[in-house]
């Protein structure tokens, strides 16, 4: 494509096995369910490449990218929460996010949707490698599998205090209220 994509290219050159996704679940149990290896080996050869672990979100991801290539608005508009191909474009070539967030000396969280196409979920722990090797421990990241930009917000689910992401966004903002000094 013509589009100079900048950050936007994926990173992943990591082929991650059996194994290694095992000692990752012990450390972190969460990671069972962020990463299904089951689903994801999808060739059933005991490991999951760059290419296994994109493969969910690519369609959706070159229908986005091919639409800024083309500057077709109209798609974007419907595809990623009301955005258009030129601030897509200016925020992939600007300073990374992570950069800026460096500079904040507050209590950040970010909860991503690991299909979502405008904030992708590379760029996210592209941040939490930069807070680690800044030393910097105010960061909380939870991303979320089969859940897209709007972190899968429908009325059904507001009726019964949102999608876990909702959910858990909501107790990192009362657990930051509850330990600010007054």
């Amino acid at each position: 494509m013509g589009v100079d994509l900048g950050r936007m290219r994926i990173r992943l050159a990591v082929v991650i096995t059996l194994a290694a996704r095992s000692a990752a679940v012990q450390a972190d149990a969460t990671v069972a369910a962020r990463l299904p290896f089951a689903a994801m080996d999808s060739d059933k050869d005991g490991s999951m490449t760059p290419s296994e672990l994109t493969a969910p979100v690519k369609p959706r991801l070159d229908a986005i990218l091919k639409a800024v290539e083309d500057k077709n608005d109209d798609f974007i508009w419907q595809a990623v929460l009301n955005l258009s191909s030129a601030h897509l474009l200016e925020f992939w070539n600007s300073e990374p996010t992570s950069a800026i967030l460096l500079k904040l000396d507050v209590p950040i969280g970010i909860f991503d949707g690991e299909l979502d196409g405008a904030t992708r979920v590379e760029g996210v722990r592209e941040t939490e490698a930069v807070f680690r090797a800044a030393g910097r421990t105010t960061l909380t990241v939870r991303t979320y599998p089969r859940h897209d930009h709007d972190l899968n917000w429908t009325p059904q689910t507001s009726a019964a205090g949102g999608p876990v992401p909702f959910q858990d966004a909501f107790a990192f903002a009362a657990e930051l209220a509850r330990s600010r000094p007054r």
